[in-house]
């Protein structure tokens, strides 16, 4: 009789393989207190309602009085989310969770008359209190407002938008319980003829089965569930898709598309660009999925084809302890002190590494100004995994040094800036196995990994990314969301992608249902644009330029003092140019090129 293997409990993980929240709480009853201690922030900043126009001193304490009740409500959130992450159910974490939420709500509604107060302050007395030295400390979050004036409503408008906000992110958080709490899928034979469970943790991994029937099996398991919610999850997108555009439609903006690039300051020229480079290249794509196909030794090559690596009779487990060695070596070249940090993450239980029931699926780096840049991870005993590890820690070195070097108000580097040192580590791991290794094996290996990073990351999220400026194009223009729609839409746009080679199962029209980043409102492109950014960079830091990893060290340290775009171009990183997208793809086809002349050697 076949072996069944199970998921551990969160009881059943050891303390070590855990992260240590205590740093921020020691228990629950304090997170407790703390929240209870938010709504004694707010009488101080209220009684400045209608005086700020007074005086400068006016301005500058409810700037102060705000931030700091930003700060410790988001210690108070993040506390409850990764508490729920851990276990999602958990109810007594989701219940601390959604009372976070709904103070959040709250107390958002309550200073929602700060904005549109500072908005009412004529512009001569603005130019007035800018240049007052007790401004200086926060001019540019000032600036910052006044730029976004035409999108800043009346304080009733933000009041309501702001009570709003908790009822609007309901269909992301009904999602995450369907896909992560409530759904199960079915058991499946995995390579060493047991009986395992596919989970969203172990998804992947079965997918890079050497055993075709396994890939088969693993695939038809995952997404013949995800076909039976699809009515629901559609709604819950519908919902998300909805939310995104009232949103901009309120704040004045053309479209959902627009008022997210609008945050990051980024021209949806950037955005357009990207896609057009993305369909230029795609001729060089389908020469992977060829290759892809002929190593694997296929008549047709189908969508659960596409993980499996394509070098024969390799296989390489990687524990998290080798992962751990990997990661501290290739991470050298950014210096001693990026290092101690990077031990103190592992030392100080930064880290929450294995899958347990109910945990949060994938991974991430979270954490505020007030806590360590805690790292989620459901680590598997392979490549990827290891890789996800100093993708993430990337994430947490950012924001350590940004906590470390700016001030609370100006700590949160932007969205469209924040997958480039995750992605930078990525490639300084990969460069570190390529020099280290001798095995040709082992390179192809690497080099098979690192086409499926362009796989993954460029192509696929830039197909995320038009699929996402599709849909809410739709519902712009009066078009329901519909699971039928939705799936064809995104069957077709696969078709494109994958080229005239890919068998395609039907079930990956599907596909969309187990993406959160569709809820995330147009996050996916930053993956891509990040990763072209990435290139260039670690190629300035390992061609030995003089200065260049200090001015990195910089960049992952200013936060948000300066727009993105500008704190890249000051690294000679123009991503306002397609020409580092340009050259980036021009990388993926010399990596295409060597892996399969790497391959022909070996098969002779």
């Amino acid at each position: 009789m076949a072996a069944t293997v199970t998921t551990k409990t969160r009881a059943e993980i050891e303390e070590r393989w855990k992260w240590d929240l205590t740093p921020m709480f020691p228990n629950d009853e304090a997170w407790e207190v703390a929240l209870l201690d938010l709504k004694t922030l707010l009488p101080a900043i209220n009684e400045l309602k209608g005086k700020l126009a007074v005086s400068v001193d006016n301005l500058v304490r409810v700037f102060e009085l705000d931030d700091n009740l930003t700060r410790a409500m988001e210690k108070v959130l993040t506390y409850a989310s990764l508490r729920s992450d851990e276990d999602t159910g958990n109810s007594q974490a989701l219940a601390m969770k959604e009372k976070a939420e709904s103070e959040k709500s709250k107390l958002c509604a309550a200073t929602a008359w700060i904005l549109p107060e500072i908005m009412k302050i004529p512009e001569e007395k603005i130019r007035e209190f800018s240049v007052s030295p007790a401004m200086q400390p926060y001019k540019r979050a000032l600036e910052v407002i006044l730029r976004n004036k035409p999108h800043i409503l009346t304080e009733d408008e933000e009041r309501l938008l702001a009570l709003a906000d908790d009822t609007l992110d309901s269909s992301h958080t009904i999602y995450t319980l369907l896909t992560c709490a409530d759904m199960k899928f079915p058991t499946i034979v995995n390579d060493n003829g047991e009986t395992q469970q596919v989970t969203h943790g172990n998804f992947i991994t079965l997918m890079q089965s050497q055993k075709r029937a396994v890939r088969k099996e693993t695939f038809t398991a995952l997404y013949t569930i995800y076909e039976k919610f699809r009515n629901t999850v559609a709604a819950c997108l519908n919902a998300t898709v909805k939310k995104d555009v009232f949103q901009a439609t309120a704040r004045h903006h053309p479209s959902a598309l627009r008022a997210s690039l609008h945050s990051d300051v980024v021209q949806q020229e950037v955005y357009d660009s990207l896609i057009e480079a993305m369909h230029r290249s795609l001729p060089a794509f389908y020469e992977y999925v060829h290759l892809k196909k002929t190593c694997l030794k296929l008549d047709a090559i189908d969508m659960y084809d596409i993980y499996v690596q394509i070098v024969p009779d390799f296989k390489m487990e990687v524990s998290f302890e080798q992962s751990v060695l990997w990661v501290k070596e290739a991470l050298r070249p950014l210096g001693p002190n990026y290092c101690s940090i990077v031990d103190r993450a592992f030392n100080e239980r930064w880290i929450d590494v294995y899958e347990n029931v109910g945990k949060k699926s994938g991974a991430y780096s979270g954490g505020c100004f007030d806590s360590p840049p805690y790292m989620l991870l459901n680590h598997q005993p392979d490549l990827d995994s290891a890789f996800t590890l100093i993708h993430e820690m990337g994430h947490s070195m950012h924001t350590f040094l940004s906590n470390s070097h700016q001030t609370h108000l100006y700590a949160e580097y932007k969205i469209f800036v924040a997958e480039v040192a995750s992605t930078v580590n990525e490639l300084l791991l990969f460069t570190h196995l390529m020099k280290t290794s001798t095995d040709k094996k082992l390179k192809a290996y690497l080099l098979n990994h690192r086409c499926d990073d362009f796989r993954t990351t460029v192509f696929r999220q830039t197909m995320f990314a038009e699929y996402e400026k599709l849909i809410h194009n739709k519902v712009e223009t009066g078009t329901p969301l519909t699971a039928d729609v939705l799936c064809n839409e995104y069957f077709e746009l696969n078709k494109l992608y994958y080229g005239p080679e890919m068998q395609t199962d039907p079930l990956i029209k599907y596909e969309w249902e187990r993406i959160p980043h569709f809820h995330y409102n147009f996050y996916v492109y930053k993956y891509a644009t990040s990763f072209c950014a990435a290139e260039k960079i670690v190629s300035l830091i390992m061609s030995g330029e003089p200065g260049f990893v200090q001015k990195y060290i910089n960049f992952l340290s200013s936060g948000n003092i300066k727009d993105p775009l500008d704190l890249l171009a000051e690294m000679g990183v123009d991503l306002r140019s397609v020409q580092v997208i340009e050259d980036a793809l021009s990388h993926f086809r010399v990596c295409v090129r060597e892996l399969g002349e790497l391959l022909a050697e070996e098969s002779h």
